[in-house]
């Protein structure tokens, strides 16, 4: 008599299970999570219905944020940089990297994968939210410095940072750039030969320096001493019988 096959996946997660997982994890989150869960299974839904689509609609260029500024002149070599990326591929970068963070993050009551955007918004929307901004803000402005071909000198100076999830994203970049200007024709230009010499007895005196300068200093009898010798020892100057002064070495 043989005993009817289990079906592993069964076996190792019954419905059972799952139900009290999840009843664990909306106890534990409350109604944000009961009501998370419901919009976990939306987005299942439709996240299987949009996937075709979302393969079809591939493009080569949509590694470019669509970046695009007004350039003021400021003064001698400044510029004035107002940028703008477009609401929509704010929306797309967030929902990209909201995606990602679902698929490395566990919490109670969702497998991994599953778990809504509501919580993710809420528990790492405001750290997700700065790394977009940043991102955003060096990618973009490297676009269009390459787009509008600026020579910059320095780091750019960057405010009136705006982002929000539901607008476009701008600010304004204060930087500093080669000067343009026209080179006058150079070639051909005559110029008088300057000859130099050294000067007879100058190459011995440059010597004599540099080989001073390496010297090493050793103790000499005081009746050796001469002009180029170093004195070093105690000694009080004395005026009408008055110290003027005294070191002691």
């Amino acid at each position: 008599m043989t005993e009817p096959e289990i079906d592993k996946e069964d076996e190792e997660t019954s419905p059972v299970d799952e139900e009290e997982s999840e009843n664990a994890g909306v106890e534990e989150a409350g109604e944000d999570g009961a009501e998370a869960a419901e919009e976990a299974a939306d987005e299942e839904e439709t996240t299987g219905e949009g996937a075709e689509d979302d393969d079809g609609g591939e493009d080569e260029d949509d590694d470019s944020l669509g970046a695009t500024c007004e350039v003021e002149d400021t003064g001698p070599c400044k510029k004035l940089v107002k940028a703008s990326v477009p609401a929509d591929k704010v929306k797309e970068i967030l929902d990209h990297n909201y995606a990602e963070l679902a698929t490395t993050v566990s919490l109670p009551g969702f497998r991994r994968g599953r778990v809504p955007r509501r919580l993710l918004e809420k528990r790492f929307g405001k750290d997700l939210e700065k790394d977009v901004k940043e991102t955003l803000l060096a990618e973009s402005f490297e676009e269009l410095a390459r787009e509008e071909d600026f020579k910059i000198l320095g780091e750019p100076g960057f405010d009136k940072v705006e982002f929000d999830s539901g607008s476009d994203f701008t600010y304004e970049a204060a930087v500093t750039v080669y000067p343009d200007f026209d080179l006058p024709e150079y070639k051909g230009i005559a110029i008088e030969k300057v000859e130099s010499g050294v000067e007879e007895g100058r190459l011995d005196e440059e010597l004599e320096k540099l080989r001073k300068s390496r010297a090493e200093m050793v103790p000499v009898d005081a009746e050796k001493a001469s002009a180029d010798d170093q004195f070093i020892g105690s000694y009080e100057l004395i005026e009408d019988d008055v110290a003027l002064k005294t070191v002691d070495q």
